[in-house]
């Protein structure tokens, strides 16, 4: 797109995700560096599935771990779940801040989704340069009782994986509940006894639902992911010359570049980036000697819309996320 003097573009916040996308070639030695000292991240999600009904909210909790150090990551300030259904399609894509690696959100699954198994996916932008083997996947089974379900969708549901279901102990912490069943609303009062000293202390999710009528293998527990460690990557896979995805390290990161009428790069030109409404966002970043801008986005805000604008005031460019 050509930008002029005064020429905006108005863009939908929701597209933020998709600036992250845009990736830096390593361009030398020099660049590679410093990012192969930057160690990987896993993702480990807890939620209440694997059995959601539509009409019901499905909850998660994200942790992002150091894939080095096994410890809650300070690497990404930006973590993105997704629920993606068998034909690819995502149902929802959601763009959470982290602290201290860690964060939370829930979905209201809509009337209008069809019974099937979905794939719930976590990740940060930093991790994509590992693959999809790095990304947390998880199936849920989601159940429409307001629709007739077709025969493949209730082949999808997983009834025959029942026999495969193993129950888990870690032996590190045990959950003592004043009530063995408990009514709608009541409140749950319980304590947690440590097995395990200094290696039973962590962040812990606990979560009270319905147990399901419907036989169904339990989603990826925090046991048997650990073992995920073993085959990760440890540190990203790229060389010179290879693109990769910029972590977001202080923020949501803006990655763009500027070119003039000959497709030539346009270095030490000035980008403004700002958001609308209450939470006003103000932001500009300069190009470097080959056109590329970046910026970060670590204040919040509520608005669904981004203005960028390229200022020259001799000649025409052409801005490029």
């Amino acid at each position: 797109m050509k930008i002029g003097k005064t020429y905006l573009v108005v863009i939908a916040i929701a597209l933020i995700p998709f600036f992250g996308n845009s990736q830096y070639v390593i361009r030398d030695a020099t660049d590679l560096s410093p990012l192969k000292e930057v160690p990987q991240e896993l993702m480990y999600v807890n939620h209440t599935g694997p059995v959601v009904f539509t009409g019901e909210y499905l909850h998660y909790a994200l942790h992002c771990f150091n894939a080095q150090t096994r410890r809650t990551s300070k690497i990404s300030s930006v973590a993105y779940v997704a629920l993606i259904n068998q034909e690819g399609t995502t149902v929802f894509e959601h763009k959470l801040r982290l602290e201290r690696g860690k964060s939370y959100g829930d979905y209201f699954l809509p009337t209008a989704l069809e019974t099937g198994t979905y794939k719930l996916v976590a990740y940060t932008q930093w991790m994509k340069n590992s693959g999809i083997e790095q990304l947390f996947q998880d199936d849920i089974a989601v159940i429409n009782p307001y629709r007739i379900p077709q025969q493949n969708d209730t082949e999808s549901a997983g009834h025959s994986t029942v026999e495969n279901v193993v129950n888990q102990d870690s032996s590190t912490v045990a959950i003592t509940l004043d009530a063995l069943r408990l009514g709608t609303r009541q409140q749950a009062n319980l304590q947690l006894q440590n097995f395990k000293g200094p290696l039973g202390k962590g962040t812990y999710s606990v979560w009270i639902k319905r147990k399901e009528a419907i036989p169904f293998q339990r989603g990826k527990t925090a046991t048997s992911w650990v073992e995920q460690y073993n085959k990760a990557q440890k540190r990203i896979p790229q060389t010179i010359g290879d693109s990769l995805f910029l972590p977001e390290q202080r923020g949501e990161l803006l990655f763009g570049s500027v070119r003039d009428q000959e497709g030539k790069p346009a270095p030490a030109e000035r980008v403004y980036l700002s958001i609308p409404g209450e939470e006003f966002v103000l932001k500009f970043a300069t190009t470097d000697n080959n056109g590329n801008f970046y910026t970060y986005i670590r204040e919040r805000y509520n608005d669904t819309r981004v203005i960028l604008q390229a200022r020259e005031e001799s000649r025409e460019l052409q801005l490029n996320l």
